[in-house]
């Protein structure tokens, strides 16, 4: 078998495999959205009646806040902005309204009323194929991310290694550091050696010039002294010699 033809074989087998993971799970929609709103809040525990009357009309009783009336559904949105990342989730909002509800009871149950609408937001997952509620979505997320199977037992240990090289090239680079810093802590001893031998060398240069012109000082006076010595011979020995002729001539 040829290289090529493993490799369309392979390619083949990728294929076959990634056809049913991706079309396993229906894409979200009104229909499917709203089935999952009806389910929740047929499911809440603090929902006492919930039926549904005709087209997106349901009549609920609760106790989350007093009322029992209809409420009605004005839109099913669908925020599929995300829906090529299916992994971030696609939100999907039931708009609706507690119908004969006046602003002051809206005022009153503000708070109450926030909460059952903040149930009215869905989140699609793609995994599952199926909208779940905030609390649930929240939930999958942590299960996802605590429970990553070998490719998160990989990334741990990954960062762990990454650590550790940083770790051995920090020590690595704190010894380099250290070896260059002794070079040159020896180098500059070398230096003031060097420099300290060469004043030595100057002094001892310095000294050996005043103990030669000493020397030069006293030989000098030694021989203006033997100087004048030897004039003064020379006087004695031609007045004695002038004597002498003076005396001759007499």
């Amino acid at each position: 078998m040829t290289t090529r033809s493993i490799a369309l074989a392979f390619a083949a087998a990728l294929l076959v495999l990634a056809v049913p993971a991706s079309g396993q799970n229906e894409e979200p929609s009104r229909e499917s959205l709203l089935a999952a709103w009806e389910a929740s809040l047929r499911d809440d525990p603090q929902t006492v009646v919930f039926e549904k009357l005709d087209d997106r009309g349901y009549r609920l009783s609760t106790e989350r806040f007093p009322f029992d009336g209809v409420v009605r559904v004005l839109n099913l949105v669908i925020d599929d902005r995300s829906l090529e990342y299916a992994a971030s989730g696609v939100v999907g909002v039931v708009e609706a309204d507690l119908e004969g509800v006046s602003d002051e009871f809206r005022r009153q149950y503000a708070y109450s009323i926030g909460l059952w609408q903040s149930a009215n937001t869905l989140y699609y997952d793609a995994d599952a194929g199926q909208w779940r509620s905030a609390i649930e979505w929240q939930s999958s997320l942590v299960e996802s991310y605590s429970d990553g199977g070998w490719l998160a037992w990989f990334s741990g240990w990954m960062w762990l290694l990454f650590l550790a090289i940083m770790v051995l090239v920090v020590f690595w680079l704190s010894r380099r550091a250290s070896r260059q810093m002794k070079r040159a802590m020896a180098a500059q001893d070398k230096a003031l050696a060097e420099q300290e031998r060469a004043i030595r060398l100057t002094e001892d240069a310095i000294e050996v010039s005043r103990d030669s012109n000493r020397v030069l000082r006293e030989i000098r006076e030694l021989l203006r002294e033997q100087g004048q010595d030897a004039a003064a011979d020379v006087g004695d020995r031609y007045q004695r010699q002038k004597t002498a002729t003076d005396n001759s001539d007499r």
